[in-house]
């Protein structure tokens, strides 16, 4: 080879290597001019798509689309410089974009992407959140509806001093079981069906007033189990002056156990309503154990004692119960003789419920009570006077009339009468096939006595004697029924009775009576 071939050969190489060397260069610089640019990604809240946003190159064909892939995935062709994309919340996708000639079909080798996580949007706002209605136990709470994010809104969050108070799916809650008062704060959040919540309220603040005070003197007693016994105390307080929540019972060995509930004490003290929790104890082995051995009756009154001091109590009440203990009757004034010595020492008082008797009983569930002993060292006697019929007998009135009279009658003659309560039961009892031990029954109250009225479309009546209403129905297995009940006529006798002889009442228990009870005149002074 010539040296003028060698030179030309090599000039040749070298331009090659030159043109190779700045390729890359030139590519880059032909996309910079002819790819999209500026990828924006938009989403409203709950919408099930967003909207991918972009800029046009410096260089587009006369007739131009953009094609657009989500995740590799082609989406479809754009007229303008912006597609809406399906997607999913919480997931990540890479959205590219490149140019087409919509005259040849050519697509553009030069892309432009854009990675995204798509967020998941909350609720929003509950706007406007504001208290009325404001007692010594409840406020009102009102707020207008948040905008729903990517879950269906599920309801509100409310809560009391930075505590879930409750759920609601409406726009408005009252907050019930306020302490008298007291400031709260109460502010709302959205919910979604996936737990998510939106953002706070606005927060109110508000103070309870200070409440009523009692102006009633009837007794109830309160079961703790059921809810509905609290709320009718709060609806009717105003005629009871005691209450005997059922807070304690007795161990095996003769002990208490139990729990106060610091709603109800408090609610109940800051009313001017007495509180004297009922410790029950109705297991034979451990009430011998109380009554026999002095060890065990020392640290059971030691307990009890300490629980009044403890929770503000004024006095304990005492409600002993079995078929047959009257061997133990002079026993149970003892006890109650210690018992009283040791709470009235520190200020507070004993109350005992005994069974009703219309003589000085010696026997049977009633002889293990002396009336006129008890009353001697006790503050208060309650006399439980229903049972007439009970859940093995036939069916008939709880406390018929006559009955209840001679009880009354009998605690007339006690000398300390003032000190005497006489207890009322708001229940009934539903016997089936006839009664008796072979089909006994079973007790009901007022709201479903009701129901079966209104299921069987019967008519009660009241047994002139009895003074208690009573009536019969077939159930859909064709088993013949007798219930017997107390309703407001048969209760309002019997208060006039008790008040008419200067003697206290109460009643076994709040919650789910008939309601017009408490429209009774003397029923509570309230």
């Amino acid at each position: 080879m010539t040296v003028r071939a060698r030179l030309i050969t090599a000039a040749v190489a070298g331009a090659l290597l030159l043109l190779a060397g700045f390729s890359g260069v030139a590519h880059a610089s032909v996309c910079s001019l002819r790819a999209v640019h500026h990828l924006r990604w938009t989403r409203s809240p709950g919408a099930r798509a967003g909207v991918l946003h972009w800029r046009a190159p410096h260089h587009l064909p006369t007739e131009a689309g953009y094609r657009v892939w989500r995740s590799g995935a082609l989406v479809g062709v754009a007229r303008r410089r912006h597609a809406a994309i399906r997607v999913t919340p919480r997931q990540t996708y890479t959205f590219t974009v490149r140019v087409e000639n919509l005259v040849t079909g050519h697509v553009s080798v030069c892309s432009a992407s854009l990675k995204r996580t798509i967020s998941y949007y909350p609720p929003g706002k509950a706007r406007k959140l504001v208290a009325s209605h404001v007692t010594s136990s409840t406020v009102h709470l009102a707020w207008r509806a948040a905008t729903h994010g990517d879950g269906r809104l599920a309801g509100y969050r409310v809560y009391r001093n930075t505590e879930v108070l409750g759920q609601t799916e409406s726009t408005r809650m009252t907050a019930r079981h306020l302490f008298s008062g007291q400031e709260y704060s109460f502010y709302v959040r959205a919910v979604d069906t996936n737990g998510i919540q939106g953002p706070r309220s606005r927060i109110v603040t508000i103070r309870t007033p200070a409440p009523a005070k009692t102006t009633g003197n009837a007794t109830a007693f309160i079961l703790e189990s059921d809810g509905e016994s609290f709320a009718d105390l709060q609806r009717h307080y105003m005629h009871v002056g005691t209450i005997l929540p059922t807070y304690f019972n007795c161990t095996p060995a003769g002990g208490s156990m139990g729990v106060d509930d610091p709603l109800v004490t408090s609610w109940a003290l800051r009313r001017g309503i007495v509180v004297e929790p009922r410790f029950n104890c109705q297991n034979v082995a451990a009430l011998k154990a109380i009554l026999t051995n002095s060890a065990v009756q020392q640290h059971l009154i030691s307990q009890l004692v300490n629980l009044t001091t403890k929770y503000g109590y004024q006095g304990i009440n005492i409600d002993f119960e079995s078929n047959d203990l009257s061997a133990y009757r002079n026993q149970l004034t003892n006890f109650a003789t210690h018992f009283s010595a040791a709470l009235h020492a520190q200020g507070k008082k004993l109350s005992m419920e005994v069974s009703a008797a219309y003589y000085n009983q010696l026997t049977g569930r009633a002889g293990f009570y002396d009336y006129k002993a008890l009353s001697a060292v006790a503050d208060e006697i309650y006399v439980m006077v229903w049972g007439k019929s009970w859940a093995v007998s036939p069916p008939g009135g709880l406390d018929p009339m006559p009955w209840f009279q001679s009880v009354l009658s009998y605690v007339d003659t006690m000398p300390l009468k003032y000190k005497f309560s006489i207890i009322m039961t708001f229940y009934g009892f539903d016997w089936p096939s006839g009664g008796g031990p072979a089909h006994p029954g079973t007790p009901i109250e007022w709201r479903s006595t009701r129901a079966l009225i209104q299921k069987y479309h019967v008519t009660p009546v009241v047994d002139p004697t009895a003074d208690d209403p009573h009536f019969s129905y077939t159930d859909s297995v064709g088993i013949h029924h007798d219930v017997w009940y107390s309703n407001r006529r048969t209760v309002a006798d019997r208060v006039a009775l008790a008040r008419r002889l200067g003697m206290g009442i109460g009643f076994w228990r709040l919650g789910r009576e008939d309601p017009d009870i408490w429209g009774t005149a003397g029923i509570g002074g309230g």
